[in-house]
């Protein structure tokens, strides 16, 4: 390809920068991380919400298809999750004497080496 081929790109012109004091760059970047903070916040809220309506739309759905129940266990992210479900103070007697059970028999079973 010849040289005289290629057109010349014209450079574009920067404007000049206005000067700013440092007490100005200071509340700007102050500002800067504010609103960076307050994006984070915003963020962390938003999944929170999410998160309640998920949990919410599960108790829904257990609810339908069984009485009292308690539900432990971890999220994909590692996250405890706790729902115990009793509508009156005998559901939630019954729901924890369920739990010793279980764990007592599991712990049994565990060292008879049947798990």
């Amino acid at each position: 390809m010849d040289p005289e081929d290629k057109k010349a790109i014209p450079r574009r012109q920067s404007k000049p920068r206005a000067k700013i004091s440092a007490a100005e760059q200071a509340e700007v970047s102050e500002l800067i991380r504010t609103a960076f903070v307050q994006y984070q916040e915003d963020i962390e809220k938003q999944r929170l919400n999410q998160k309640g309506t998920d949990i919410e739309f599960l108790d829904g759905m257990i609810s339908e298809h069984a009485g009292p129940y308690m539900l432990i266990g971890f999220n994909l992210n590692n996250e405890p999750i706790e729902i115990f479900s009793a509508k009156n103070a005998m559901e939630a007697l019954a729901l924890s004497e369920l739990f010793k059970r279980a764990f007592a028999d599991r712990a049994v079973k565990s060292n008879m080496g049947f798990l």
